[in-house]
């Protein structure tokens, strides 16, 4: 009986511990409601009201259009003035006026001041054209010994490599180009969180083996682009299957979901490879509105999709698994006490 009892002991755990992870771990409300509890529960509607204006102050009309749709999710009726003054900005021949020359100085020099150049430096990236300029720049530095930056450089081989894999991969890499793009964007307008530079910075290492590259670069002509195609394309076989590659794609996942201009705008908040799933996670919920939720309730909102198993999270379920296998014990326990007692009833007299 002994084997019998062990067996049945660990059978209950089982039980406890997929109906802890139920309880524990299920949120039956959908996602949206949960930030909107969020954003009800930290965020009046003055603090709203006060980001709409100050952003249309500061000529920011798409951030202000943000957080006017934001209010909205969140329950709240905006004062009307603002919402007029929001749409009148948002006319067409006020967005050419405004924008036009941001986005052809971003285009050329990939410099960025504002959202409209930071679509410009962008643009200029898929084009190739900024990738070639960073080559030229950051690659010249490498070989000369000079100080370079070398995720600008890296981002630029994995651009220019993957633009002429993308025909042979059927598309296949197009989403890591995407991000290659964005991410060379935030880094050279210093939008990047310190320590998510660091950590990029290693997966660019881990990516590309940078003394073979400096060999290679030194061998081509940096203004040949045929040349330079060849080099990347050599590196980024290498570079295909890394850590950096992923993250390059679930960047790319954001950008699909808020836009190029409102990922630039998100990554000073991301501070960890790991956070670009959580932002995904949430932006996949939230669209548009994810800088405002993040900026408006900070870490309250992403640990709703935090993944992963966390190790205090394992020992609270597996303490749960425990207590809730108890009653079944006891059930048990009982269970066998009265049918024994009922056979012994029973047998009795036929034994007499």
């Amino acid at each position: 009986m002994g084997i019998w009892r062990v067996r049945f002991a660990i059978a209950l755990a089982w039980v406890g511990a997929i109906s802890a992870s139920v309880v524990f771990l299920a949120d039956t409300r959908p996602d949206a409601v949960a930030v909107h509890e969020a954003l009800r529960a930290e965020v009046p509607a003055e603090i709203f009201a006060a980001r709409i204006a100050e952003a249309l102050r500061a000529d920011d009309v798409e951030t202000a259009q943000i957080y006017a749709q934001t209010a909205a999710f969140a329950g709240y009726d905006m004062l009307g003035p603002l919402i007029a003054e929001i749409d009148a900005a948002n006319e067409v021949m006020a967005r050419i006026w405004r924008d036009g020359g941001s986005f052809a100085s971003g285009f050329v020099t990939g410099d960025t001041g504002d959202l409209a150049s930071l679509g410009g430096a962008v643009a200029s990236d898929l084009t190739v054209v900024g990738d070639i300029r960073d080559i030229a720049a950051q690659g010249g530095a490498l070989v000369a010994g000079e100080p370079y930056d070398e995720l600008v450089l890296v981002l630029s081989g994995v651009g220019l490599g993957i633009t002429s894999a993308t025909w042979a991969t059927g598309g296949a890499t197009l989403p890591a180009r995407i991000g290659a793009s964005l991410l060379k964007t935030a880094k050279r307008s210093n939008r990047l969180a310190a320590p998510l530079v660091r950590e990029l910075g290693v997966l660019a290492r881990q990516a590309v083996d940078m003394a073979a590259l400096k060999r290679d670069l030194a061998g081509v002509s940096l203004s040949h682009l045929d040349e330079l195609r060849r080099v990347a394309g050599r590196h980024i076989e290498t570079a295909r299957g890394s850590r950096l590659f992923a993250a390059l794609a679930r960047l790319e996942e954001i950008a699909t979901r808020v836009g190029p201009g409102e990922t630039l705008r998100l990554l000073p908040h991301i501070h960890a490879v790991a956070g670009l799933d959580e932002v995904a996670a949430l932006a996949k919920v939230m669209g548009k509105k994810t800088r405002a939720v993040i900026e408006l309730t900070g870490k309250t909102s992403l640990r709703l999709f935090k993944r992963g198993w966390p190790l205090a999270r394992v020992l609270i379920v597996s303490l749960y698994a425990l207590v809730a296998s108890i009653p079944g014990w006891i059930a048990w326990r009982v269970t066998r006490r009265l049918v024994r007692f009922t056979v012994a009833r029973l047998t009795r007299p036929a034994l007499a």
